[in-house]
């Protein structure tokens, strides 16, 4: 039986652009970050303001950014209960440490 985790929100709350933390089986965060991402389809729609229905009415093909890797996944049912971090700000530094 999987744990739901009613103290957090469904991913179809969140907008393009926040950041997410998936759960895993056992409802526990996983530590990742993923950003919520949206293609640019002609004919598609993205979701309108103050709609309830949230990332459900976006008609484009969504998908997720892993922040760290940059690799792109399968965007999750969006009733999965996530973690949303909305106006996140990422900073990228280089490494200069490549010994």
């Amino acid at each position: 039986m999987k744990l739901v985790r009613t103290d957090l929100p469904k991913l179809c709350h969140a907008n393009l652009g926040d950041l997410v933390q998936l759960c895993n089986e056992p409802g526990e965060l996983q530590p990742e970050h993923y950003m919520v991402c949206a293609f640019s389809a002609p004919n598609m729609r993205p979701a309108r303001v103050n709609m309830m229905h949230g990332l459900y009415d976006d008609e484009r093909p969504l998908f997720l950014v892993n922040v760290v890797t940059g690799e792109a996944r399968k965007m999750v049912h969006l009733s999965e209960r996530v973690k949303i971090i909305r106006d996140a700000e990422i900073v990228i530094t280089e490494d200069n440490n490549h010994e």
